[in-house]
């Protein structure tokens, strides 16, 4: 097992088909299908663009620093999109999902968190009817939730009240640090050169 905690299902072991731990690497027009650890970002800064990943438990998960730009999530069942693990709130890492789609079938968490100061965030994303009415689990790290920095911000059908209480309201002065490819950027403008 990796040290997460599966799912209460024994037969439901991870099965990554993708390890991803360089820095500066780019996916386009690609698919990922697997049930749990679908694709494991490990660390480095990734770009991922118009892909669709399956998965039921923790199908995106690691400690990198990525931006996922209109990509298709689809759940296999009742489980968690995103186990993200940032340790500190120093750490640049965490999940930005920006356009998309999360669909599939329910109940879904969008994140639970797989260290103390887990980061994702949803911005203008399209969910479907599946989203768990929570919306974001503490999964180990109950307590720790004023460290978590998990956003939806302007996405089509969100979270209903009741489902934010984990969530952070980000200032306006913050969003374009997380919405934009500056969020995996640095001098080096690395992005720049891409074929996107």
């Amino acid at each position: 097992m990796n040290g997460k905690g599966g799912m209460n299902d024994p037969e439901i072991k991870p099965a990554v088909a993708a390890l991803v731990m360089g820095d500066k690497a780019s996916f386009y027009c690609c698919n990922f299908y697997g049930v749990q650890d679908t694709l494991w970002d490990q660390q480095g800064r990734h770009f991922y663009q118009n892909y669709r990943i399956e998965g039921l438990c923790d199908f995106i998960w690691g400690n990198a620093q990525c931006y996922y730009e209109n990509c298709d999530l689809v759940s296999q069942g009742a489980g968690y999109i995103t186990a993200q693990g940032r340790d500190t709130e120093d750490e640049t890492t965490g999940f930005v999902f920006y356009g998309g789609t999360v669909s599939g079938i329910g109940p879904t968490y969008l994140g639970r968190a797989y260290r103390s100061h887990s980061r994702v965030i949803f911005h203008n994303t399209t969910f479907d009817h599946i989203i768990h009415p929570s919306g974001w689990d503490a999964g180990n790290y109950k307590g720790h939730g004023a460290n978590f920095t998990y956003a939806e911000i302007d996405c089509d059908a969100g979270l209903n009240e009741t489902g934010k209480g984990m969530e952070k309201t980000l200032a306006d002065t913050d969003i374009p640090n997380f919405t934009t490819y500056s969020f995996i950027n640095d001098p080096e403008q690395w992005m720049n050169n891409q074929p996107h």
